[in-house]
C-alpha cells in the first residue's frame, strides 16, 4: 500500500511539473522555411525615406505576390535581378496547394548582427497580435546592422484574424 501511494505521488508530481512546461493554448507549431542575412523588399513613405523590415501574415498565394510587388520584392517578377535569388526561388514554392491549410509570416529584420545567430523560438497568439520570440546567441560583436529575413511557415487555422506583428527579443 504504501508503495502504491508512493507511486501515485510520484507520478502526480509528474505530471504537475510536465504539464508547467508545456507550451500553452496560445503558442503555435512553426517551421522556418527560410531564415538568412537578406533584405526581403523596402517601401518609400510620402517624404522619400525608405523603410526597411516589418512583419506580415500571408494567407493565399495572390496575397503573397501582391506583398511582394508592394514591397519591391522581385520574387514574381521574371524580368528582375532578384528572380533567382534563393529567397525568390523559395517564395514561389508557396502556391495555391500550400495555402490551402498553411499561411506564411514573413518577417525582416532590420537591427540584427546576423553573427549573433537569431532563431525563433516560439510563436504566439495574443488577442489579434502575432508574437514571434526571437533569441539571440550571447557575446561581443560588432555592432553593424544587418537586415535579415525569416519565412515561417505555420497553419492556417492558428493564425487567423492577426491584424498585428510583434517581436520580442531575448538572449541565449
Amino acid at each position: 500500500m504504501k508503495k502504491t501511494l508512493c507511486l501515485i505521488a510520484v507520478l502526480l508530481i509528474g505530471a504537475i511539473f510536465l504539464s508547467g512546461c508545456a507550451e500553452g493554448k496560445n503558442g503555435i507549431g512553426f517551421d522556418v522555411g527560410f531564415a538568412d542575412a537578406t533584405v526581403f523588399g523596402y517601401t518609400e513613405n510620402g517624404n522619400g525615406i525608405t523603410f526597411y523590415g516589418g512583419g506580415a501574415v500571408i494567407y493565399g498565394a495572390e496575397e503573397l505576390k501582391e506583398f511582394c510587388a508592394k514591397r519591391n520584392n522581385g520574387a514574381f517578377d521574371t524580368e528582375s535581378a532578384d528572380y533567382s535569388l534563393t529567397m525568390s526561388v523559395k517564395l514561389r514554392e508557396y502556391d495555391d496547394e500550400y495555402f490551402e491549410t498553411k499561411a506564411l509570416i514573413v518577417y525582416s529584420l532590420t537591427d540584427v548582427n546576423w553573427e549573433m545567430d537569431p532563431k525563433i523560438e516560439r510563436i504566439s497568439v495574443k488577442d489579434t497580435d502575432l508574437i514571434i520570440k526571437i533569441s539571440l546567441k550571447r557575446g561581443v560583436f560588432s555592432d553593424k546592422a544587418e537586415i535579415g529575413t525569416f519565412l515561417i511557415e505555420v497553419n492556417k487555422e492558428d493564425v487567423k484574424n492577426i491584424s498585428d506583428v510583434v517581436v520580442e527579443e531575448a538572449e541565449r
